[in-house]
């Protein structure tokens, strides 16, 4: 039982709303002048909403002001279908509450289907990783076997065709050194 929402005044407002969209209805649907809920109703399914988004089912999530947003959402996008002449004693509190939940359950199954995405993509990306170091061997550099590569003496060459310097490894007399620039040696 709801002791936050007055159900009679909330059916009133539901009278109310119906009878302004189904006038709406009759005129021939215009864009421009759909019908919007009273402020008192919006309140009304708001407080609907957040109130059952904190019962044991939903409170959990770490996304729920997402979730309330959407049935909130939901809620506005239905409520025109909800008839209260249709029912001997029409609850719309009932209505929205159901609206509510299908729309929570509905928000939770997106967001497990977008977290198995999320995770299988970063099993592939960990995968990836795995083959990119044994094929590289991105493993950790064993500086002792780059110390030798420090003792290179360096000389200046330069190229007999654009004329480019550049610094370069002197192994001996005969070493072939190609310009960076132009390509020739």
């Amino acid at each position: 039982m709801s002791n936050y929402i007055d159900k009679e005044e909330m059916l009133q407002e539901f009278i109310k709303y119906n009878k302004v969209y189904s006038q709406w209805t009759k005129d021939g649907e215009n864009k421009e002048n759909k019908p919007v809920m009273g402020d008192k109703l919006n309140g009304m399914i708001i407080m609907i909403a957040t109130n059952y988004a904190n019962s044991s089912n939903f409170s959990g999530y770490t996304w729920k002001e997402d979730m309330i947003a959407e049935a909130i959402s939901t809620c506005l996008k239905y409520c025109h279908n909800f008839d209260p002449y249709k029912y001997k004693k029409p609850q719309p509190f009932s209505y929205i509450t159901t609206i509510c939940y299908h729309s929570f359950l509905n928000y939770i199954e997106k967001e497990k289907n977008h977290s198995a995405i999320k995770r299988e993509c970063y099993d592939m990306f960990m995968e990836y990783m795995k083959v990119v170091q044994n094929v590289y061997g991105l493993t950790a550099i064993d500086y002792e076997n780059l110390k030798p590569v420090d003792n290179i003496e360096m000389c200046s060459v330069f190229c007999k065709t654009c004329g480019y310097e550049w610094r370069d490894k002197h192994e001996n007399e005969h070493n072939i050194h190609y310009c960076v620039c132009c390509g020739n040696d």
